[in-house]
């Protein structure tokens, strides 16, 4: 499979709708891409170090007085769900960023520095071209399903363009026993196969192990490669972007290409699940003040959002028919990762309630 590579400065000069195309093109026929970002490589691993560095070092006070979500907040550190779990995922450390009100550790001044840095310089850019390139292509398209594209992006308060973000650090711990995790092909699974239920992540490369992805045979095959430059960061389609765009394809003389979200997993060597791992994702959507809303024919996002939260929450919060703005699904998405035994459950249980109430 040709993986697309397109520069960042390409979306800046005489190349502009060349690349726009691309990169369209890309997402929906493949449902993802790489933007080559110079020098963010460098930035990436400046951050890497510093999360590595807080992650390893900080003790557990420091880190439990970051732990804002018992508050009600999609901020701060998490610490693993269940740390003996057969399930490598669960085992992972978080510390939860976002594009506003970001908590950082005192005693971990340069990891401010090297998370604005990445953001501002690369990662904001790249999620900007991301959607302007898919506004610009509507408009020319369909006028209506342009300004209903972007009205899902706008704060309407304030009427500027804010899509919200979550960004993810994830810390993944050796595994000193890899042989009990090995799957028939001398893999270890640490994410199950899923697809992200964002408008599109941004996921650079990660310390150790690599993400892949599923071509259309179901084979799983890396997705950064030697093929790909250090400086390439990956972008790809995620649920919401399909309902957002259901039927509605990117058409240009190579074809016409439904956008779909992309499916993915996390599996790594055994040699590589025998070293720490630390990956940075950032996850972008909608305005955190926007319901949502099928463009196609007006109704709700209902499928959005599936509700696996343990049945103990089910009773306590019901759902039924509970219109949900993306700030609302964030938050129960992150409640999906608790269970009523967790640590990172809060005591007494943050209900949807509360949480708006605060936010």
């Amino acid at each position: 499979m040709r993986k697309s590579v397109i520069a960042l400065s390409d979306f800046s000069n005489k190349k502009k709708q060349v690349a726009r195309n691309e990169l369209l093109e890309a997402l929906s026929r493949d449902g993802f891409c790489f933007v080559d970002s110079k020098e963010s490589s460098q930035a990436l691993h400046a951050l890497l170090s510093e999360l590595s560095r807080f992650f390893g070092t900080a003790g557990t006070q420091e880190k439990q007085q970051l732990k804002a979500y018992l508050n009600g907040c999609l901020r701060g550190y998490f610490p693993p769900l269940e740390p003996s779990s057969r399930k490598l995922e669960l085992r992972k450390e978080r510390y939860v960023f976002g594009n506003g009100n970001n908590l950082f550790p005192g005693n971990y001044p340069l990891l401010k520095h090297a998370y604005d840095k990445l953001y501002t310089k690369h990662i904001g850019c790249i999620a900007e071209i991301v959607y302007t390139s898919m506004y610009v292509y509507l408009e020319k398209t369909d006028s209506r399903l342009a300004r209903n594209f972007q009205q899902f992006f706008i704060n309407p308060y304030s009427g500027e363009l804010e899509p919200s973000v979550l960004s993810y650090a994830m810390h993944y711990s050796p595994v000193k026993n890899p042989e009990e995790f090995l799957n028939p092909d001398q893999t270890v699974t640490v994410s199950d196969p899923h697809v992200d239920m964002t408008t599109f992540t941004i996921l650079p490369r990660g310390t150790g192990g690599a993400t892949k992805m599923f071509d259309k045979s179901g084979k799983i095959i890396p997705i950064y490669d030697s093929s790909i430059p250090p400086d390439a960061i990956l972008v790809f389609a995620g649920k919401t972007l399909e309902r957002l765009l259901d039927g509605i394809p990117f058409e240009n003389k190579n074809g016409s290409f439904p956008f779909k979200a992309f499916r993915h997993t996390v599996m790594n060597t055994r040699e590589e699940v025998l070293k720490e791992r630390d990956v940075v994702g950032y996850f972008f959507n909608g305005n955190s003040s926007r319901e949502y809303l099928a463009v196609a024919d007006g109704k709700e996002f209902g499928s959005m959002f599936m509700d696996r939260r343990p049945l103990a929450m089910k009773r306590l919060e019901p759902l039924s028919a509970e219109k949900l703005t993306v700030q609302n699904r964030q938050y129960l998405t992150e409640r999906l990762f608790f269970s009523d035994t967790s640590p990172n459950a809060a005591s007494p249980p943050i209900t949807l309630k509360q949480f708006k109430s605060v936010n």
